[in-house]
């Protein structure tokens, strides 16, 4: 696993703007959510609460995983690894 990635350019192309909800996890034992946000469709996150607070994700891959939950016929890759 990656141990930082910055979610960018691959995520924002698989996603359709404020339809696809990602969560990232802790994978510590807890599954605790660390926070949800979704893309605007413009090279930028957003909250998920208040779709206007910037979000900049990114993702341990030797700690945490990130959940999308993605609406009907969404294909998200992110570094070849197909999720």
């Amino acid at each position: 696993p990656k141990s930082s990635v910055s979610l960018g350019s691959e995520l924002h192309d698989g996603l359709g703007a404020y339809a696809d909800v990602c969560t990232t996890y802790t994978t510590d034992g807890s599954l605790s959510a660390e926070g949800s946000f979704l893309t605007t469709g413009s090279g930028s996150f957003v909250s998920n609460i208040d779709f206007v607070t910037p979000v900049t994700p990114s993702l341990d891959g030797t700690s945490e995983a990130l959940v999308i939950n993605a609406a009907t016929g969404t294909a998200v890759k992110l570094a070849g690894n197909t999720l």
